[in-house]
């Protein structure tokens, strides 16, 4: 049985340390909240994902998402499908990539990214960014089997989990592809 995936923390904070550190205007609340991100610890991820049972999980950092979801799915031998609308993205950060606040790490995953990434038409540049984005400190990635992804949201939010968003299946061909849609 193929898995979905699931991310207990929104994208975007590599955005925002960098557009702090290039001196652009960043909200209070959004430095906040990525400050909450990256010092939460995943004590309580873990513990879900043992009592569920999941088949893997990745932090989400420097390769930003896209980069650790190809490599999971290329070692596992399997396809992604990503419902771009259903990745959770902090409130300000697409705004972010569209004023520049894009490190060099960002860059890099979208130029490598482009042989692995099959991206649908109407998805922006500022939505590529963001699923690309370096972070320093993300949430993770989660595969679980269909059957028990309520149960794992449901143990993530119990254990004081910042967020639980699934955001879509792998399959079983064109190994170590990403695809990402629109959801629409």
């Amino acid at each position: 049985m193929l898995s979905c995936r699931a991310m207990n923390a929104p994208l975007g904070s590599g955005m925002v340390t960098t557009a702090l550190d290039q001196g652009l205007p960043c909200d209070a609340d959004l430095v906040e909240a990525v400050t909450t991100i990256m010092v939460t610890l995943n004590q309580g991820a873990s513990r879900a994902m043992l009592e569920v049972g999941v088949h893997a999980a990745t932090d989400v950092t420097g390769f930003g998402l896209l980069g650790h979801l190809h490599d999971l799915a290329l070692g596992s031998g399997v396809s992604a499908v990503v419902e771009v609308d259903q990745v959770p993205i902090l409130p300000g950060v697409l705004q972010l990539a569209e004023a520049g606040a894009v490190s060099n790490g960002t860059r890099n995953n979208l130029r490598f990214l482009q042989e692995h990434v099959s991206w649908g038409l109407d998805i922006s540049h500022s939505q590529r960014i963001a699923l690309s984005d370096a972070q320093t400190s993300g949430g993770l990635l989660i595969a679980v089997p269909p059957d028990r992804a309520g149960a794992l949201a449901a143990k993530l939010t119990a254990y004081g989990c910042l967020s639980c968003q699934i955001i879509g299946p792998l399959e079983a061909d064109n190994h170590g592809t990403i695809f990402i849609r629109d959801g629409m």
